[in-house]
């Protein structure tokens, strides 16, 4: 009797646990596109984003959509190796790449390249931040400081001896 008391417990207490760590979990690794995450970030309509080093995923709270590169498409992100993202507004999602710069859409679902070649190369993103006049300031690695107006959407380069004044800047947003 007592033998079977004791499996009995240990059963319903093997139960609990199990479904605890069921119910529990965000994800497994099969649920993104990698497991080696570079940034996470939720916007503003409480879409979790993962950017890893094979694509982009975005959890809704019930499952998770991934985005990768189709060459063959000009509406996905080009590159799968993501480095930032950074929320805008309520219309858009910016995703950096080692590739390039990517402006998401929520009305679209679709990407569009923000083009920053210089001679042909790919620039790589190194940080994204708004300023007061809601552009946005990016910066890269080894090529300087862009700034892309909002307005206009025209992207310009800074200038060696042109400098960024602090009283410009402001984080509005948070960048990954």
């Amino acid at each position: 009797k007592r033998f079977l008391l004791f499996s009995i417990i240990c059963f319903v207490q093997m139960l609990t646990c199990f479904s605890h760590a069921v119910t529990g979990r965000l994800y497994t690794s099969n649920d993104l596109s990698s497991s080696l995450i570079r940034c996470i970030i939720q916007d503003k309509y409480g879409f979790i984003w993962v950017g890893t080093n094979y694509g982009l995923n975005r959890f809704d709270g019930y499952k998770f959509s991934t985005y990768l590169c189709n060459p063959a498409d000009t509406t996905t992100i080009q590159d799968n190796d993501i480095v930032k993202l950074y929320p805008y507004s309520k219309e858009f999602l910016f995703v950096a790449t080692n590739r390039g710069l990517y402006k998401y859409s929520y009305l679209t679902n679709s990407f569009q390249h923000i083009v920053l070649e210089k001679h042909g190369e790919k620039i790589r993103i190194s940080s994204l931040i708004e300023d007061r006049m809601h552009n946005l300031l990016i910066g890269t690695a080894g090529y300087g400081a862009y700034r892309l107006d909002m307005t206009t959407g025209k992207v310009t380069a800074f200038q060696e001896n042109q400098q960024i004044q602090r009283s410009e800047e402001r984080r509005v947003g948070k960048e990954c």
